[in-house]
């Protein structure tokens, strides 16, 4: 009888042992796959880089970064007579000064370029030997590219400055603009602005 009771004992802790070992492993095979999973969670969230973004350049519009461009589209508007083009190729106030040394500074707003700039282009460049007569619409039509000198007309400065005939360009951030012209007296004359250019 007590064998029969030991016997029966074993058979219970056997079978809680096969339990326990029924359990154990079945951690035995979770652990590492919990393992496995909380490593790929983990490379999949990239560490956070301390390094600044760079930034982000504004592009300006074609036309307005390099001057052989710009030149195109100005030119274009001027051949064209499409003073609204050209108004948009100009930083204003734009500034203007006549021939004289000391004379000066005269600004024209806006509303006032079109008539001023319509009289500009008929007159003479002056820098023609073969024909003293050309104008700067004649000027500007003739010439489709600009070759720029060293020591006369037409020159670049430290790349952000070109004088062409009477014409000041500079580029900015916002690209080339025409930014002065040195003008006639007459031409202050006819647009009402004679009295200022003798001060």
């Amino acid at each position: 009888m007590l064998d029969i009771r030991y016997e029966i004992l074993d058979m219970r802790n056997n079978v809680y042992f096969a339990a326990i070992i029924r359990n154990l492993m079945k951690l035995h095979i979770l652990i590492p796959v919990l393992f496995c999973g909380l490593i790929a969670a983990g490379c999949g969230n990239k560490p956070v880089t301390t390094e600044p973004t760079p930034a982000v350049e504004e592009t300006a519009k074609p036309g307005e970064t390099d001057f052989p461009t710009f030149w195109t589209a100005f030119r274009g508007a001027v051949v064209e007579r499409k003073i609204d083009d050209i108004k948009k190729h100009t930083q204003f106030p734009l500034q203007t000064k006549s021939e004289m040394d000391g004379d000066p500074i005269i600004n024209y707003l806006e509303n006032e370029f079109d008539e001023m700039f319509l009289l500009f282009l008929q007159n003479p460049t002056g820098l023609n030997p073969s024909n003293f007569d050309e104008t700067q619409q004649q000027y500007i039509e003739a010439n489709k590219t600009i070759t720029f000198n060293e020591n006369k007309l037409p020159m670049m400065e430290d790349s952000l400055t070109a004088k062409i005939t009477s014409m000041e360009f500079k580029k900015s951030s916002g690209g080339w603009k025409l930014v002065s012209l040195y003008l006639d007296e007459d031409i202050y004359t006819k647009t009402g602005k004679r009295a200022l250019s003798s001060k």
